[in-house]
């Protein structure tokens, strides 16, 4: 199949148009990033294709993060505080379009740090999500090539392979005016298989400078079939070289736990404050 597909793409004509959609500063609409983006992937002749699909699988057991900026310590109030935004409050990102809540998270607490942008002392909430059940997550950005295909197929694939991992990888700075439309359209369109064969996706972590730092992002009920809450920790954070996890230093200033039965955060006591109360 993929063959096929591939053989209908000249190699100097796809590595021409790759090359010119990537060096384009113009602000791109969607429509414009869907059009840009299909121009170099479909095949002469705009017939239907697919493209290779890699998945990574998540054990039951681990542990991913979420951090999220507080004003207050008093902020984390119910369960679903430690969720995804709710609607009104979903802005543009990497996967999503603005009113499109996703849940972003990340393998370490650090890397949650890079993605909410902390650059110095800030007050977060750090939520603890415990993977449940097996499954499995769609990976985005991957360059390797099915070994399966012949030398022309695999040199054709390589330079699409590298056309989509350059736009979803692309950095974006805040005042970027289609700051993360063509990533989320290379998603949606390319990227987007059905909930009983993935339940999130898996990519490297732009903001996180470490190679191995990744994320998994989830669309809410899928999140919600696979994840559990198990607590969130309101912490100072500051960012420095000598920081003990990862360039960042992190207080702890009290630990939420999520009462099954009112969905509220409740506070737990530590055991060292509670000694320190003991002793008082």
């Amino acid at each position: 199949m993929f063959e096929d597909y591939l053989s209908r793409h000249d190699p100097g004509q796809l590595r021409m148009r790759a090359k010119q959609f990537l060096a384009s500063r113009k602000p791109l609409t969607r429509a414009q990033a869907i059009k840009g983006i299909y121009n170099i992937v479909r095949p002469p002749g705009g017939d239907r294709f697919t493209l290779p699909t890699t998945s990574r699988p998540i054990q039951a057991g681990s542990v991913l993060y979420r951090a999220r900026p507080l004003e207050s310590i008093s902020d984390m109030k119910v369960v679903a505080d430690a969720w995804e935004p709710p609607i009104d409050r979903a802005r543009i990102g990497r996967l999503n379009m603005p009113g499109e809540p996703m849940l972003y998270t990340a393998w370490d607490p650090a890397t949650a740090c890079f993605e909410v942008g902390v650059s110095g002392p800030t007050l977060l909430a750090m939520s603890h999500f415990v993977v449940y059940q097996d499954f499995k997550s769609t990976e985005i950005g991957v360059l390797e090539v099915p070994d399966n295909l012949s030398l022309k197929a695999q040199k054709k694939l390589a330079v699409i392979l590298e056309l989509l991992h350059d736009v979803f990888m692309k950095p974006y700075s805040d005042n970027d005016p289609d700051k993360y439309v063509a990533t989320e359209v290379l998603v949606k369109d390319l990227y987007d298989l059905p909930p009983d064969m993935c339940q999130a996706w898996s990519y490297k972590s732009v903001a996180d400078p470490s190679p191995h730092a990744l994320n998994l992002c989830f669309r809410p009920d899928a999140g919600r079939e696979v994840l559990r809450l198990a607590r969130t920790d309101i912490v100072e954070v500051d960012p420095s070289p000598e920081g003990h996890i990862a360039g960042f230093n992190f207080t702890t200033l009290k630990v939420l736990e999520p009462d099954t039965e009112s969905g509220a955060l409740m506070e737990v006591i530590q055991p060292w404050a509670r000694e320190l109360s003991q002793q008082l």
